[in-house]
């Protein structure tokens, strides 16, 4: 039984789609800034509190990786449907929020533990 679906080679790659656009310069802005140290917090007492009641230290890295997308992408079309015009988070900048709140996830961990 052959495992593959298509020949790779054909599907077209990460880089090729967006090789028309420029690259971004300087990844790090105050919006970006903003949003991180919101859902950080945010995430850091989801975490709190489910260490405080479970009594466990599962690891918090994808689970907050893929909310932290999903609100990125929920507060986008929030500012657009109240008629803000903001530009949509670059990937830069949702590459730096998914770090930052993973970063912040791990500290609190790390400091409870301790």
């Amino acid at each position: 039984m052959d495992a593959n679906i298509g020949d790779p080679r054909l599907a077209p790659s990460v880089e090729r789609v967006f090789e028309g656009q420029s690259p971004q310069t300087g990844p790090v802005t105050l919006r970006g800034m903003v949003v991180a140290a919101v859902l950080g917090v945010v995430f850091c007492f989801i975490t709190l509190r489910i260490h405080m009641t479970a009594g466990i230290v599962p690891t918090f890295n994808m689970p907050s990786a893929v909310l932290s997308f999903f609100f990125l992408k929920c507060l986008a079309s929030l500012t657009k449907s109240c008629g803000i015009s903001a530009l949509p988070f670059t990937r830069q900048e949702n590459v730096f929020v998914m770090s930052a709140i993973n970063a912040s996830v791990n500290v609190a961990l790390v400091d409870l533990a301790y």
